[in-house]
C-alpha cells in the first residue's frame, strides 16, 4: 500500500507547468503567491479565437497544450503570456500584457494597437 502515495505524488507533479518560478510576497496580512511560467517557446495547440472589439479593433488568441500560456496576436505583435489567477474566466498576464476571457467576452491591455475593450467572439451560425 506504500505505492499509492508515491503514485499520487507523481501524478500531482505531472500536472505542474515546466520550469515554474514561484515567488511569495506578504503585503499587510495578505500572502500572494505568484508562479511564473516560461512561455517563450509556447506553441498554440488547437483552435484560434478571433475577438472583435470596440473601435473596430480585433485580436486573436490560442492556448498551448496545457493552457498554461496564451499566444495572443494584436497590432502586428505576438505575445506569449502565462496564466494568472482569476476569480472568473481565464486570465493571462506577463510582460506588461494582460488578457482575460470569460464566456466569449474578453479584454486585452498593454498590447500594440490597444486598448482592446468590450471584445467578443462572433456569434455561432
Amino acid at each position: 500500500m506504500r505505492i499509492l502515495p508515491v503514485i499520487a505524488v507523481l501524478m500531482l507533479a505531472a500536472c505542474q507547468p515546466a520550469n515554474p518560478t514561484t515567488t511569495t510576497t506578504t503585503e499587510a496580512s495578505e500572502t500572494v503567491v505568484t508562479t511564473a511560467v516560461d512561455c517563450s517557446s509556447a506553441v498554440g495547440a488547437g483552435q484560434t479565437f478571433t475577438f472583435s472589439c470596440d473601435a473596430g479593433k480585433s485580436f486573436t488568441a490560442q492556448y498551448d497544450e496545457g493552457t498554461t500560456c496564451a499566444i495572443v496576436t494584436a497590432g502586428g505583435q505576438t505575445y506569449r503570456v502565462p496564466a494568472a489567477m482569476s476569480a472568473s474566466g481565464a486570465r493571462y498576464q506577463g510582460g506588461g500584457v494582460e488578457y482575460w476571457e470569460h464566456q466569449g467576452e474578453a479584454m486585452l491591455d498593454g498590447a500594440a494597437g490597444g486598448p482592446y475593450a468590450n471584445c467578443k467572439l462572433p456569434a455561432p451560425h
